[in-house]
């Protein structure tokens, strides 16, 4: 009786545990990026493919499950990270230790600055490979293909 009840316990918290972390792969350019929206509110995006339980410690774009980041790759592997314009630029921490990476987040209080960010990020979506996550609608486009989550 203990055996079956420490199985099914087991069972159901192994079921919570996946239902509540949702891990994704994608690849853009021979790039691959993990992206894993985790209770708590946030969802990491990870160059390359992250397979700890544990929240990475480098090399990792956190941003808050109601995000969404335009990524594009330069030639010489350098991120270039747009942050939505119409959210907060506090919900998004970059920590690339092995990456370089250019950031753009305007404010929102600039039309000059907003403009100007539009068109660098319609510039770099027409001349880069890129993914864009859509954290909160849970939906990422590769190269201008939509992809489930």
């Amino acid at each position: 009786m203990k055996k079956k009840f420490f199985i099914t316990i087991t069972i159901l918290a192994m079921l919570v545990f996946v239902w509540s972390q949702f891990r994704h792969f994608y690849i853009v350019n021979n790039t691959p990026f993990t992206v894993w929206k985790k209770v708590g509110g946030y969802c990491y995006i990870i160059p390359g493919r992250y397979y700890s339980f544990k929240n990475p410690k480098k090399d990792y774009i956190r941003v808050s499950n109601t995000g969404c980041l335009f990524i594009c790759l330069k030639k010489d592997s350098t991120l270039i990270v747009f942050n939505n314009r119409y959210i907060d630029s506090d919900s998004v921490y970059i920590n690339l230790k092995n990456y370089k990476f250019e950031y753009y987040s305007p404010n929102p209080r600039s039309l000059d600055e907003i403009e100007k960010w539009e068109e660098m990020r319609r510039s770099n979506r027409a001349n880069l490979p890129f993914l864009e996550v859509d954290v909160r609608e849970m939906s990422a486009v590769i190269n201008d293909k939509e992809q489930s989550f």
